[in-house]
């Protein structure tokens, strides 16, 4: 049967309709993962909650526990919910810095490291999550699914919102981003802040914003409504902003313009006696949109500045993200910068034309300069150290560096250790000398401080669920002493030693209290003091010594303002120093000068001001004076009443069952998809059953795929309908495909980077061995094409995968894959054959958001294989074809070209239309327009009927980010191909392709 023009439109009406079995193969469960079978699972209970956790966790899951319990009559009061079944908590090390709540699973996942941070805590973090299960059922009508539609169309303000309200309190650091947003006009949109959550770049303000509108709304109406506004919501028909008018007897558009006329009212009185920055301070590196400099600290020589620096404004609670690149810049280099920022800054307020005077009067021996002073660039003046970074600290003699680095530890889980670089000078440039040394292989250690003869450390060993401070001798490479080991789960940071050798100061908090300092005798002897008083609603914090020894400068949010204060250690008396409202961080002095770090709205900016021009308010005595710890020797986490802890057992339950609607070759199709996994997702079972109603055939796909060894497994067996074509690609057709199918993946040679997931899983390799038996299903085939190349009959295979994935973001770096198929008598085949294709992609940045991307396919096959397909828009890489996509050639149709050999390029230049733009219509959502032109080259051939031939096309594509009803993103494009030239085509044969679709595979 030949080939029809309109072969490329029902092959994309086959791809869709059968889109649903093509998906759904074991392998694509599989996925690159660390499996992590050393971790012996175990679980506790309590009445209301079970806690999941592995070793070096039992201490972190029993004060979860107390703290789910106290939590769960509070959210209960003020939701007027309870679960029915006890809530599943699991602490898991994978979820690096995040965590997140299924309510339809029922479960809370927790990042161990971020509920023990200072930003969030075990309490804030966990309440956090458990309001959103209690906020999912509150909205459920008895119906079946009730609470998924229910729940989906609650705003992300109101529901990430409620759950701040209920978890945390109202920091200084909340105030300081809503002011300054507020004063920049930056605050979201309504439509922004509806669906912040799935927007790029939204997430911090949305977070915050939410968290204040809710507060507004119930401090303003009282908690009571809250209640009454959730079951207002269950129970109506309507959406959730009726609900809202219904409750509070204003729409929500009055109820946001209350809070915005609250808010400048507030922030008025706020800026009203406070400056904006200290005065006299000068920027070294001015606010820029978007970016972030952090952690200044100059080295002892005064010839060079550290900081820490990234793209964007990364925020967790309004504190920065402190996993940072570590740069170094000549100061003198950087002041000079700052000097010249400063003046076109000045020239763009007040321009002043430049003076000129006549040469005949000018004086004698007067020389004209033979070049103006050369500009500056940032990026010339500093040079990158080293990525992920938390903190760091200078050798006295300034040519060492030791700092706190993220990595993945020999099981992929993220630790921290610290190193040591050597340092040298090359053209006014800083830069390392040979490799870093890591001190204590194998520990956890972080916060590095140098004793001021330069021959120790102190820093903190985290062992057995407790930190310590230990002194470590440089000399002999040993721990020398302990100074100090927390009692409970409190943690230490932020260490540094005083002039004049004899003392210490240290950071010290309860997980999400806030931070307070603690003083300790460098040799062990003293007992050791609090200096400042704990608070969970204020935070001491980043003490740096003043040259005497006998006064620190620390940052205190005391007053509700991050600002800069004075301790005196003689006479226990603290002076602030500043009163700003846009927040002051990291401070650190330099021979004549304090350098710190000044908040913006979306950004800081690294600046410093003359140690002189400080001027101290009045000073108050802290009224703490009382050893720390003295009594305090005892464990601080009470179990509450919890069981003994018992073995895990991965029992499979069933998750989610949904109804599914299909096509096979003679008409529709009905059935369900069911999902069943144990609670850990160690393993899982999923499975898909269709019925044809007009074929009277029931079509499946099962796939068990099991996690709980070092390497991943799946295990398949399948009956259904599969788009095929003829070995020779003179038809295609639908076959019958039933299969049994065992694959294997496995990460390797992942060196880690300890800053995404435990480890982010760049390469992995495949392996699937299949037995398939096919069927033709087209009948009026029949007898028109050799069963052969049809390939009935049993069609085995193996085959062996190698994937890789170096890009970020699609924006730098490469990806690549390879592919190797084989089959024959040896496999019970029917057919002998041998394939393989391999593709490659290289992201290049040009400048801003300028990207120029290439993409390079080739596919090489023998004996009895389905041919290589190109032609037509990128598809889905969902829409599979057996172990072969089709490849793109935009411009021409779908599969236009067939063959056994396949070479194709693309090349693309990508640039942003319209940035930061945002366009919505009701709960749906278009962003961040963006546009490529393309290029695109190649062709697939049966080198037995003729030679390759170059088809190339060019065209140009449009490219949003899509949010669906406030919540499921992807990528949404259109565009336009026109075939320049090909196979008997010219340049003027065709007109141009139009196309569109969901998802772009390069």
């Amino acid at each position: 049967m030949s080939k029809t023009p309109h072969l490329h439109r029902r092959l994309m009406a086959l791809c869709a309709a059968l889109s649903f079995f093509a998906s759904f193969p074991a392998h694509a469960f599989l996925g690159p993962s660390v499996n992590h079978p050393e971790r012996h699972w175990q679980e506790i209970s309590t009445p209301h909650f079970k806690i999941h956790y592995y070793q070096g966790f039992d201490q972190l899951a029993k004060l979860a526990a107390r703290v789910a319990e106290e939590g769960f009559e509070k959210i209960t009061a003020d939701l007027g919910v309870a679960p029915q079944e006890k809530i599943s908590l699991i602490i898991n090390e994978d979820e690096f810095w995040n965590g997140f709540a299924e309510p339809a699973r029922n479960r809370i996942v927790l990042d161990p490291r971020f509920a023990l941070e200072a930003p969030i805590g075990i309490n804030r973090f966990l309440l956090h999550e458990m309001t959103h299960i209690f906020n999912f059922l509150a909205v459920q009508r008895g119906l079946f699914g009730s609470n998924l539609f229910k729940s989906a169309g609650l705003p992300a303000w109101f529901a990430e919102g409620l759950a701040q309200y209920e978890a945390e309190y109202w920091a200084s650091e909340n105030d300081r981003m809503l002011r300054l947003h507020l004063l920049n006009r930056s605050l979201l949109t309504p439509a922004e802040r509806n669906a912040f959550t799935a927007l790029s770049g939204k997430g911090s303000e949305g977070y915050n914003e939410g968290y204040a509108l809710v507060k507004f709304i119930f401090e303003s109406y009282g908690r009571e409504k809250l209640p009454e506004l959730l079951q207002t919501y269950r129970n109506l028909s309507g959406d959730f902003y009726q609900a809202i008018q219904l409750t509070f007897g204003k729409p929500l558009l009055q109820i946001e313009a209350d809070w915005r006329q609250a808010l400048e009212e507030r922030t008025r009185e706020q800026i009203e006696a406070r400056s904006e920055t200290l005065s006299q301070a000068q920027a070294l590196i001015p606010f820029r949109t978007n970016r972030t400099w952090y952690l200044p600290k100059p080295s002892p020589d005064g010839k060079w500045l550290a900081y820490q620096s990234t793209g964007g404004y990364p925020l967790i609670r309004g504190q920065i993200y402190p996993v940072q690149p570590l740069m170094i810049a000549n100061l003198n280099q950087l002041k000079a910068y700052g000097e010249q920022e400063r003046q076109k800054e000045n020239q763009k307020k007040s321009p002043q034309p430049e003076p000129t005077q006549p040469p005949e009067i000018q004086e004698p021996g007067f020389k004209t300069p033979a070049n103006p002073p050369e500009k500056l660039e940032l990026d010339k003046i500093q040079n990158k150290l080293v990525d992920r970074v938390t903190d760091y600290a200078w050798a006295p003699d300034s040519q060492h560096l030791a700092y706190t680095l993220l990595i993945p530890d020999q099981f992929g889980n993220t630790t921290r250790t610290v190193q040591i670089l050597p340092l040298q000078t090359e053209k006014d440039q800083l830069k390392a000398l040979g490799e870093a040394e890591t001190l204590l292989p194998g520990k956890t250690l972080h916060s590095p401080t140098w004793s001021p003869a330069g021959d120790k450390l102190a820093l903190v060993l985290e062992e057995n669920q407790r930190d310590s401070i230990i002194i470590f001798d440089l000399l002999n490479q040993k721990i020398e002493k302990t100074l100090v080991t927390a009692p409970d789960l409190r943690q230490y940071q932020a260490l540094q030693w005083s002039p004049d050798g004899q003392k210490i100061v240290v950071e010290v908090y309860l997980p999400g209290e806030g931070q307070n300092l603690l003083l300790l005798d460098a040799e062990g002897q003293a007992p050791s003091r609090q200096l400042t008083e704990s608070s969970t609603l204020y935070a001491d914090k980043q003490a740096i010594w003043a040259p005497d020894s006998q006064s620190l400068y620390f940052i205190s949010t005391r007053n509700g303002f991050a600002n800069l204060y004075r301790h005196k250690l003689e006479s226990r008396q603290t002076e602030p120093l500043s009163d700003v409202y846009t927040g002051l961080e990291v401070p650190a002095l330099g021979q004549d000068s304090l350098y710190f770090i000044r908040h913006h709205a979306q950004g800081t900016s690294l600046e410093r001001v003359a140690l002189q021009d400080l001027k101290p308010g009045k000073a108050e005595k802290e009224a703490t004076d009382m050893p720390y710890l003295a009594d305090l020797d005892k464990d601080l986490t009470p179990t509450g009443e919890t069981s003994p802890a018992q073995a895990y057992l991965p029992w499979i339950g069933l998750e989610v069952v949904v109804p599914v609607l299909s096509l096979d070759e003679k008409g529709d199709q009905v059935g369900f998809l069911a999902q069943a996994s144990d609670l850990l997702q160690r393993h899982s079972l999923n499975v898909l059953a269709l019925y044809g109603l007009v074929s009277s055939r029931i079509g499946f796909s099962t796939a068990y795929v099991n996690h709980m060894f070092d390497t991943s497994f799946a295990l398949e067996v399948s009956d259904s309908p599969l788009l095929s074509f003829a070995t020779d690609g003179s038809a295609y057709f639908i076959t019958r495909d039933q299969q049994v199918a065992f694959s294997i993946t496995r990460p390797l040679f992942n060196p880690g980077t300890g800053d995404t997931y435990a480890t982010r899983i760049r390469r992995f390799a495949s392996l699937e061995i299949s037995a398939s038996h096919q069927t033709n299903l087209r009948s009026e085939l029949g007898g028109l094409i050799d069963d052969k190349l049809l390939r009935q009959g049993w069609n085995n295979s193996i085959n062996l995968s190698w994937n890789a994935n170096e890009s970020i973001r699609n924006n730098d770096g490469i990806r690549y894959n390879l592919n190797l198929s084989a089959g024959g008598p040896w496999l019970g085949s029917q057919y002998s054959f041998l394939a393989a294709n391999g593709n490659f992609r290289h992201y290049i940045p040009v400048f801003g958001d300028h990207t120029l991307a290439y993409r390079l396919d080739a596919t090489a096959m023998t004996g009895d294989t389905r041919p290589a397909l190109l032609g037509g828009p990128p598809l889905s890489n969902l829409l599979v074809l057996n172990f072969q996509n089709i490849i793109p050639l935009r411009g021409f149709k779908i599969a236009e070209l067939q063959g056994s050999m396949m070479a194709a390029a693309s090349l693309e230049y990508r640039f942003p239309l319209i940035k930061d733009w945002n366009f919505n219509l009701g709960g749906h959502y278009l962003e961040n327009l963006t546009a490529a032109a393309f290029v695109d080259a190649g062709d697939a051939w049966f080198p037995s009927k003729r030679t390759p031939y170059p088809h190339i096309a060019t065209g140009i594509e449009l490219r949003s980010e899509a949010v669906l009803n406030h919540r499921n993103s992807f990528n949404l494009y259109i565009g336009m191909g026109k075939a320049l030239l090909g196979k008997d085509i010219g340049p003027y044969d065709r007109g141009p392709e139009f196309y569109g679709g969901f998802a772009n595979i390069f």
